[in-house]
């Protein structure tokens, strides 16, 4: 596996929602990492990407973009969307982590690792034909994809992606959970 060039990492996972706590394993031991999880402005968030090598972004999402959950407003807003698109697409290696980011990236001609719909919920489980599952089994499964790309986040994207392959591929034998979101990883 071939470990990236060093490089300064910029990750976007907005604060406030309590669902995507368990995604902070996936970034705590980057370094020379820039943070930002607070004052999620459109416009400062355009800047700030220009001068990163690799761009993070997780959380809850649309196929628009990835979503700001606790905004002054309240109302959830857009902060990664097409304004952003032009900045992606010059980084190969970005992770977009978020319900429906195939989408997004598909749309926008984008590089990198992303997932399709992506259940980290009970309710979202129930949405995607998976029954009544247990909050332990989408806890065990957010759980090890989080631990899985955090030991893996160093590598390049196709790397991670055989990693979570391999790795959460034993989980998804026996969680429907895992199983569901292994079928929705892909890296281009």
């Amino acid at each position: 596996m071939e470990n990236l060039k060093r490089s300064t990492t910029l990750i976007i996972h907005p604060a406030g929602d309590e669902t995507t706590t368990f995604l902070e394993e996936i970034y705590s031991s980057i370094p020379d990492q820039k943070l930002i999880r607070d004052e999620l402005n459109s416009e400062k968030l355009k800047k700030v990407m220009e001068s990163h090598s690799r761009i993070i972004m997780l959380g809850h999402g649309t196929s628009i973009g990835l979503l700001s959950i606790c905004t002054p407003t309240g109302i959830p807003e857009q902060i990664v969307n097409i304004y952003h698109a032009e900045e992606l697409s010059k980084n190969t290696e970005n992770i977009y982590i978020w319900c429906n980011a195939d989408r997004f990236v598909l749309e926008h001609d984008l590089q990198g690792l992303y997932c399709g719909m992506f259940v980290s919920e009970i309710i979202e489980a129930a949405y995607c034909g998976l029954g009544l599952i247990s909050q332990e089994i989408v806890d065990e499964s957010n759980n090890r994809f989080s631990e899985i790309m955090g030991q893996c986040i160093h590598l390049d994207k196709f790397s991670i992606l055989n990693e979570l392959k391999v790795n959460y591929g034993e989980l998804a034998k026996t969680n429907p959970v895992a199983a569901y979101n292994l079928l929705r990883l892909y890296a281009r």
